[in-house]
């Protein structure tokens, strides 16, 4: 069959489990868009604790998103 493929995919869950919040955020932000939160903690721009809650909650998804690819 000729109207479709295959593609085999390896993940390293360690690998992705050592990326440092920074590491995982340069990771995500590439291809995809983010939350106004961690836009602005990338930018470096102080946030409340509110907010911190919020990037902290969004790397531990974009870091679950990037090993759990049946999803």
């Amino acid at each position: 069959m000729s109207n479709h493929y295959h593609v085999v995919l390896r993940v390293d869950r360690e690998q992705a489990e050592a990326l440092s919040d920074n590491e995982m955020l340069d990771r995500w932000l590439r291809p995809c868009r983010s939350t106004e939160a961690v836009r602005r903690n990338r930018a470096r721009d102080e946030l409340s604790t509110i907010e911190l809650k919020l990037v902290t909650a969004a790397v531990a998804l974009y870091r679950e998103y990037l090993v759990n690819v049946r999803e």
